[in-house]
């Protein structure tokens, strides 16, 4: 996005940075977005609700926190400390939201659902 084309040094910088980044995000999810996401969604959702709109709750709240903070990384990494941050900021989380949103809730979760339904359905059916 803000190197306006898409060129095999693209690349090669996000697969260089990509382990630093890995890193903050995973930091910021366990330490920031699961508190936050799990706050929120439980004032929307129940306890007693159905078990899928209580995910979605979730995942929605961990989109809405994760997306502002590593949106802020990667302008803070692409554009550097300028004037113009926080106007470079917002675009970014607009565009980032668009794609975020939707994979996590069409795929990502759902792909993780099927994949941790399967792997622990023998051990629950033993039980």
């Amino acid at each position: 996005i803000h190197t306006g084309e898409l060129q095999a040094a693209t690349f090669k910088h996000a697969l260089h940075s990509f382990p630093l980044e890995w890193f903050i995000g995973l930091l910021c999810a366990f330490f920031i977005a699961t508190k936050t996401s799990k706050y929120f969604a439980f004032r929307v959702a129940k306890p007693t609700d159905r078990p899928i709109f209580i995910i979605l709750c979730i995942q929605t709240f961990t989109v809405c926190t994760m997306v502002p903070l590593m949106s802020l990384l990667g302008t803070i990494e692409s554009s550097g400390i300028t004037s113009n941050l926080i106007f470079i900021w917002l675009q970014t989380i607009c565009l980032n939201f668009i794609m975020a949103y939707p994979l996590q809730i069409l795929v990502v979760g759902s792909f993780c659902r099927f994949i941790f339904r399967h792997l622990f359905a023998s051990t629950n059916q033993g039980n």
